[in-house]
């Protein structure tokens, strides 16, 4: 490595360094979002699973559906909720993992 390479490399760090901080960016379906719209967007579709299955339920109770598709939106509805705490468990790990490392 030459002594040239090594200036620039520093220059290059030296500019991202006074760059203000960006968010991370994802793309979903053409359009970009950050981390928390995706965590937003993930609770709102698993509550609105679970209010349509219960509201399957209810429907059931009063002898308006059928059996298969009451017992189709609860087991989505607990797989979705299964998904949520999951992701929850493991940014809780992280977090306390972050947290552990000695500065």
């Amino acid at each position: 490595m030459k002594p040239s390479d090594i200036t620039s490399i520093y220059q290059q760090n030296m500019t991202l360094g006074s760059s203000p901080i960006k968010k991370p960016q994802f793309q979903q379906g053409g359009e970009s979002s950050t981390f928390s719209d995706l965590v937003k967007q993930g609770i709102q579709q698993t509550a609105s699973e679970v209010r349509r299955s219960e509201d399957l339920s209810k429907k059931l109770v009063a002898g308006k559906a059928d059996l298969q598709s009451v017992v189709e939106a609860v087991n989505n509805a607990e797989t979705m909720i299964q998904t949520v705490i999951s992701i929850r468990d493991r940014m809780v790990s992280a977090y306390q993992e972050v947290m552990r490392t000695p500065v």
